[in-house]
């Protein structure tokens, strides 16, 4: 999805990374750090059905990584994705929108699963384990993201191996850090991949804040942010409403949504009410095709 312009983020701290183009500058988070209203509204958009998590099929030629494997390549990584190892608080009362804070709980087994296709593993197969996987909500408790190492694929008609990874990701999440996902880190932009710098102190998660401490730094915001004020008189007042109009509500706080909001799509056999169930389905074409009409609608 296009970035929304103009949208401010939180001020961020720069974690060393090997000078290299393909990589440049990592990024990390503070603790505790505020949704925007946008990525707040994100969360009450999603109800009836309507997940808002991000959701690929990668599929890989080779023989797949176990397992373990897996966890290790990505345990590797995490600091380079910080927010990853962060969960939803809510602050009491709705007096503010939520925060992220580290999970104390964190367990890298828990967001990346294992799974195996039955024989003979076509690509049909995955694509009904896809949609199975992207009809289930993230579970707002812990991160939110997983990934799904796949086994069991056939093989190609070269008779190479082949192996896939389902990645779920809420859009809060991965829109908040600027559109990185985890699973970017995964890969490399050179034959030999760079060295990843771990760093010297390991991560230890920093303590939740309790109730109080989350009201008292909202009402801090308040003070020194005005736009923090009206927020929370906006959530104050529309607390008994429905659901539904929370969300509208949201959606004219984060003005690069109201016109969405406000102007829905024409009508169209897609544009249509929906369940919790997901199809999910691809077709092949060359990288030139997308390129052309990139570069003849003038589009990136």
């Amino acid at each position: 999805m296009a970035r929304q312009p103009g949208r401010a983020r939180t001020p961020q701290r720069c974690l060393p990374w090997p000078s290299t183009p393909a990589h440049g500058i990592v990024c990390g988070v503070g603790n505790p750090d505020r949704l925007t209203a946008l990525d707040a509204a994100f969360l009450q958009m999603e109800r009836g059905g309507a997940h808002m998590h991000v959701a690929s099929i990668m599929v890989f030629a080779g023989t797949p990584p176990t397992h373990e494997e897996l966890i290790a390549a990505l345990g590797e990584r995490m600091q380079l994705v910080p927010r990853y190892r962060q969960r939803l608080a809510h602050v009491p009362f709705g007096q503010s929108r939520p925060v992220w804070v580290d999970d104390p709980h964190f367990r890298l087994g828990y967001h990346i699963r294992h799974s195996a296709l039955p024989a003979p593993g076509s690509d049909e197969q995955l694509a009904a384990l896809g949609g199975r996987l992207f009809a289930l909500p993230l579970d707002r408790n812990r991160p939110l993201w997983e990934i799904h190492l796949v086994e069991g694929l056939a093989r190609s008609t070269e008779g190479t191996p082949r192996f896939a990874l389902i990645a779920k990701t809420h859009h809060a999440l991965v829109d908040g850090v600027s559109g990185v996902d985890i699973t970017s880190v995964l890969f490399s932009a050179t034959p030999e991949p760079i060295p990843v710098i771990q760093p010297e102190i390991p991560w230890i998660a920093r303590p939740v804040p309790s109730g109080v401490e989350l009201v008292a730094q909202a009402l801090k915001e308040r003070v020194t942010r005005p736009a923090e004020a009206l927020d929370a008189l906006r959530g104050a007042l529309s607390a008994p409403r429905a659901v539904g109009e929370q969300a509208f509500q949201q959606l004219v706080a984060a003005g690069a949504m109201a016109w969405a909001g406000l102007t829905p799509a024409p009508a169209t056999p897609l544009n249509v009410k929906i369940g919790p169930h997901r199809r999910y389905g691809w077709v092949d074409a060359p990288l030139d095709l997308f390129k052309d009409a990139k570069n003849g609608l003038g589009g990136t």
